[in-house]
């Protein structure tokens, strides 16, 4: 019982958050910012291509976020926050890859 490597945590009651208020108040405002950058960006005078690559890429910032701080991704083993994370970049990637495919196709050639 009294080994040092081990050590227990205080019990948290259920649903109570693990972050603390400053933390969900930054996460919050960082959310405030992103939703006010689409806003902005569907505003901007550019080309379509632009304005949607970078309404998706805003998207997937603040659902990362969603995810890791509000789902508690951040908080669960290392093989299930990779089992998670894994195909979402992947997919990432290849909307990326189609998205300049279908850039390249619409302009006719590289």
């Amino acid at each position: 019982m009294n080994n040092p490597r081990i050590t227990a945590r205080p019990r948290q009651p259920p649903g109570a958050s693990p972050w603390s208020s400053i933390a969900l108040g930054f996460l919050f405002l960082a959310l405030v910012a992103l939703t006010l950058g689409e806003v902005g960006l569907t505003t901007v005078a550019a080309s379509h291509q632009v304005r949607v690559t970078g309404l998706a890429g805003l998207g997937m910032v603040k659902g990362a976020l969603i995810l890791w701080f509000f789902m508690h991704l951040g908080q669960q083993p290392r093989w299930l926050r990779r089992a998670v994370i894994l195909p979402l970049l992947l997919t990432a990637v290849f909307l990326v890859v189609l998205m300049l495919d279908g850039v390249v196709r619409l302009r006719g050639g590289p």
